[in-house]
């Protein structure tokens, strides 16, 4: 009797851990959103890997997508280290914004390139989290996170990408790359892109 007792109390607590982190995970969004980071990263803090890869907001926006927007490093990598596959996701492609990376919604921010430091630390880490095909991603304009950093002078942040691109896939990924076109009118390559590319080649940057 006692050992069935036990194995009740053991369930029971299991279904009231689950719920707790259930409210949680709704909890964590509604704090940043509200732009507590403190207490959205006390949250994150108790939440399980699987816990943040599931929780997203009617957009299809992540905790990292929302969290990026802090500028704050340490938030970021908080959950970029216990969930790396986040730094990879799309919003939903018919929401807004749409179709859109952490990394665009970092590369779109304003004064992201400065944020006391800890914006160009920002975009290397989620570059260098991303694959191939991520980094590639174009949003419902077809802009990449690269035009958007280029749009906001963010050249740290160019500078990450086109380095992990090389890493990935060497010189004709970041050929490639760079040869994507946007939704402008006409539409156009950024031609910075290649200012920056052959400062690169040569080592400039």
């Amino acid at each position: 009797l006692s050992t069935h007792k036990a194995q009740i109390e053991k369930v029971v607590e299991q279904q009231e851990a689950k719920e707790k982190e259930a409210t949680a995970a709704g909890e964590v969004l509604n704090l940043l959103m509200s732009q507590d980071w403190d207490g959205a990263a006390a949250v994150i803090a108790r939440l399980r890997p699987e816990q943040l890869e599931q929780t997203v907001d009617y957009s299809g926006l992540t905790v990292l997508h929302h969290a990026v927007r802090s500028l704050k490093f340490d938030l970021v990598m908080a959950i970029v280290e216990r969930c790396p596959s986040l730094a990879n996701r799309t919003t939903h492609p018919h929401r807004q914004p749409g179709h859109w990376t952490p990394l665009m919604i970092f590369a779109n921010l304003p004064g992201a390139a400065q944020a006391d430091g800890d914006g160009p630390k920002i975009g290397y880490l989620l570059a260098q989290h991303m694959n191939l095909d991520s980094l590639n991603v174009r949003g419902s304009s077809m802009s990449t996170a690269t035009h958007m950093a280029v749009s906001r002078s963010n050249w740290p942040l160019v500078k990450s990408i086109l380095y992990r691109l090389d890493d990935l896939g060497g010189k004709t990924a970041v050929m490639n790359h760079t040869k994507m076109v946007n939704n402008n009118d006409p539409p156009k390559r950024c031609q910075t892109f290649f200012c920056f590319w052959f400062l690169w080649c040569i080592g400039v940057v």
